[in-house]
């Protein structure tokens, strides 16, 4: 009853999040050939505990292009709460175990969001 009577108060209200937007673009060697059979993902790091964990993957089709949809969800905004966002995001690109390239998405310690880069296609041009 009293989680009615908060809700009801505009003290909490529910919210639809979007840490990591849809991200998608193609992956081209050195020479700008397209390339394959890569596996692409976005890697999550929390900033406290520094652990690891990919929130979701894809791999490169034909044409090297790779689409990795959003990353949302729903959850509870307390009327005076402080935003904190625990995580930092990253773009990667392996083949097998190796790491081919690795650049930041979202990281809001630093500043970078992902409104820097919504909807832009990425290009990932592989060094030799």
């Amino acid at each position: 009853m009293l989680l009615v009577v908060v809700v009801l108060a505009g003290c909490v209200f529910p919210y639809h999040y979007e840490w990591v937007p849809e991200v998608s673009g193609r992956v081209v060697d050195q020479h700008g050939n397209r390339v394959a059979g890569l596996w692409v993902g976005v890697v999550e790091t929390d900033s406290l505990s520094k652990k690891e964990q990919v929130t979701a993957s894809t791999t490169t089709d034909k044409e090297g292009r790779f689409l990795i949809p959003p990353n949302t969800g729903w959850g509870v905004f307390f009327a005076g709460q402080a935003a904190y966002y625990p995580s930092r995001y990253r773009l990667e690109v392996r083949s097998g175990e190796e790491s081919l390239y690795s650049s930041r998405l979202v990281d809001f310690e630093k500043g970078i969001s992902p409104r820097h880069w919504k909807g832009a296609e990425i290009t990932v041009r592989l060094k030799e």
